[in-house]
Formats: C-alpha cells, structure tokens, sequence
C-alpha cells in the first residue's frame, strides 16, 4: 500500500498535472476540454461516497470520472475497482479521505481545499488516473476543438466556462442508470427444526440484484429424518419450501454482507413408523417467516463463496398423529423455530 499522503490541493494538482502533461500547468488551472464521444466499453467501480449538503454527490463525482476516461460508469458492488471517499469540513477548510484500490494499485491520500467543490474535482482525477492514466492524459492534452461559427445575432452569446470553475459532471442524458445484475446462490448446509432431527438443508436462489437491493424466489429440501427410534410410534418427515426474500447488500471492497427477510411456504411430508402402523404419507402446509444473514467473497467479479444463517418463526406447525389399539397418539409436530446453516456458490451476472 502507498504512504499516506497529507499535501495542500495546490501542491497535489501541480505535481499530478505536472506528471501528465510534462510541465507545471498555468497559474489559472487546468480546464478540461469538451467530453470525448463514449468510447465502447464501460468501467465498473464500486462506491462508498460521502460528502456534507453543498459539496459534489456520487453522481456528479461518477460523471466527472467517466469524462476523464471517455467512457461510461457502472456501479457494482463487486467490482474490482473499490473508491471511498469522505469529505469533512473542518474550521478552516474541507478535507477529503480517499482510498482506491484496483488490480494494480492501493493508494491513500488526504488532501485539503478551501473549497469542496475543488476536492470532489480531485477525487475524480485520482481515481481516473489510477484506472487508467494515458487515457486521462490523452484527454487533457487534446488539442481544442475548432471554433464554433458565429451564432445568428439573435440567439446570446455562447456562456463559456471560467478556467478556474470546478469540474463540471457529465450531461444527464449521458448518465447510464445503474443496470440490474442476475444473482443465483446454491447452498448447502444442516438445519434444525424442520423435521424431527437434524437434517441435511439444500437450496437454490434465483433474484435480481439492483445497486443495494436484491429480490429473490427460493426453493429448498430438509431429507427425511424419524421422530424416534427402534420400534417405537413415530413419523418419518421431510419438508419442501418455496419462498421469497427481500434482502440490503452491504459491500466492502470484495465482501458482501446481504442482510435479508424470508418467506417461506411449504409441504411436510410424513408417514407412520411402527409395528402395526399405516405407512401411507400423508400431506400438511409448513408456513415461516424470519431473517437471514450471510456473507459473500467474491474473488473474481461474477463468482464467489457465501455462507450464511437463517432463523425462523413456524407460522404453521404441521402435526401428525398414528392411531394404536384405538388410542390417537401424537407422532410428530413441527417445531415451533428454525435455524439453518448455509455455505455454496454465489454467482452474479453481468
């Protein structure tokens, strides 16, 4: 990781337009030139923007570093490209805490402004410069574009920016809006409280995912497990669910940490065990409800690991009961609570 760096803006622009242009630039500043036309790829960060009312927001920050590369920017929260920023203001000026990290560098850097309009300004030629810096350059050393022909004398004068105005964002028709990503997860693991035992617990999740939040349908099986031993009255039961789950997807550089709510509608599945007994099966409706939390490692942008915990609430306790020499007896009764251990596959696309 690089040495912290605390430096006056000033000095930081100078020494950063210095190393692409060849020469300290003039004392007016640097005036970033008409935006290229959007090149065809796209560049994906991840983004934790912070900043206080009246200082630049994400979306000007995310429209200043797509016109120093040229291109249009995605947010996802696995990108392999991670930017934080924090703009505070102090008693004499702002200062702004920035962190990127990208498959070649880590850097860290403190700078401060009077203005925090000239630090989200920064920002953007930071993090540009760390995604690709001959591209940054190739769009500051353009050469001006010819001069437009004189308007009709009744339309006003074209307004032309100052040098010294801070960045200005990208045009909003630019803007690309944030795109939704296919998530699918397939998970294994034990559960307790769904069938008489501890049971093997498998499922799969299909959903959407869209910027923080994500939407997904389930389906699941906890295996037969019997309610008792030997020749003892009891129930073999397994249980089957679909269901649904609404979840927030907190991210840090690779991490994911998906905080969810569950759903759940379900059959159990039981039939008679013991001397004597009818071992036809028989049918009743499982219903649950609860929260989830898991935690997903993306080592590459599209795959990754997650493990995780579920509890429930039973909203319908199945029951079922075996008849011996003319006595009803209870042989198995659904759980009151569930819980369920959980490690797989997390996939994400595009």
């Amino acid at each position: 990781m690089s040495e912290l760096v605390a430096m006056p803006l000033g000095s930081f622009g100078l020494l950063l337009v210095a190393s692409l242009h060849g020469a300290p630039p003039s004392p007016g500043g640097v005036e970033l030139p008409p935006p290229l036309p959007v090149v065809s790829e796209r560049t994906a960060i991840e983004l934790e923007w912070n900043a206080p009312p009246g200082c630049p927001d994400a979306d000007r920050f995310i429209g200043a570093v797509g016109r120093l590369l040229a291109t249009t920017i995605d947010l996802d929260p696995t990108a392999a490209i991670a930017v934080r920023a924090e703009i505070s203001s102090g008693p004499q000026d702002y200062e702004l805490a920035l962190f990127v990290e990208t498959a070649e560098v880590v850097e860290e850097r403190r700078l401060h402004a009077p203005n925090c309009g000239e630090l989200g300004d920064a920002a953007a030629l930071v993090v540009a410069t760390a995604v690709d810096a001959a591209r940054v350059a190739d769009v500051l050393v353009r050469p001006p574009a010819p001069a437009a022909k004189p308007s009709p004398p009744s339309l006003p004068p074209v307004e032309r920016r100052s040098p010294s105005a801070p960045l200005e964002a990208a045009p909003a028709e630019a803007k690309q809006p944030t795109r939704p990503r296919f998530a699918m997860d397939v998970t294994s693991g034990v559960a307790v409280g769904l069938t008489p035992r501890v049971t093997p617990w498998l499922r799969a999740e299909i959903g959407v995912a869209l910027s923080r939040a994500k939407i997904s349908a389930t389906v699941g099986h906890a295996f037969a497990r019997t309610s008792t031993d030997g020749n003892a009255l009891g129930a073999r039961a397994q249980l089957t669910v679909g269901g649904v789950s609404g979840c927030y997807l907190a991210t840090r550089k690779r991490l994911t940490l998906p905080v969810c709510a569950l759903l759940e509608l379900g059959a159990t599945r039981a039939e008679g065990k013991g001397p004597g007994i009818d071992a036809r099966v028989r049918s009743q409706l499982w219903a649950g409800a609860g929260a989830a939390v898991a935690i997903a490692f993306f080592p590459i942008p599209q795959v990754g690991i997650v493990g995780g915990l579920d509890a429930l609430v039973v909203l319908r306790r199945p029951r079922f009961h075996v008849v011996d020499a003319g006595v009803r007896r209870t042989a198995y009764e659904a759980a009151p609570a569930a819980v369920r251990a959980v490690i797989g596959l997390a996939v994400r696309l595009p």
